[in-house]
């Protein structure tokens, strides 16, 4: 393996021209050879690139970094304020919300 403009590369660097048939023989090679551990990474690591391949707005959120900064009062009376307007009714579900902005429903 050698590490060369940034990336890793190694003998068995995926090639553009690679059919996608070759290209999952090889991640099923790499995978019969991990441990419990790497396999787990790459469970979570692929359920992540199928789960945001078709929703930019997931792959942003996703990689949007921890907001480690405390919750200002005004932020936390406005969280207060929306969860009791919930709690009494007045919001709208994603279908009304989809409806009202003039958006396709979803699935």
């Amino acid at each position: 393996m050698a590490f060369r403009n940034g990336v890793f590369t190694t003998a068995n660097t995926v090639k553009r021209e690679d059919t996608s048939d070759e290209l999952r023989g090889r991640l099923i090679q790499l995978v019969h050879n991990f441990d419990h551990n790497d396999l787990y990474a790459a469970d979570r690591f692929i359920t992540y690139l199928q789960s945001t391949a078709h929703d930019p707005l997931l792959r942003v959120l996703y990689n949007a970094p921890y907001d480690d900064e405390p919750e200002t009062p005004e932020e936390r009376t406005a969280v207060e304020e929306a969860r009791e307007a919930m709690a009494r009714g007045e919001c709208l579900s994603d279908d009304e919300l989809r409806r009202e902005l003039g958006l396709e429903p979803r699935g």
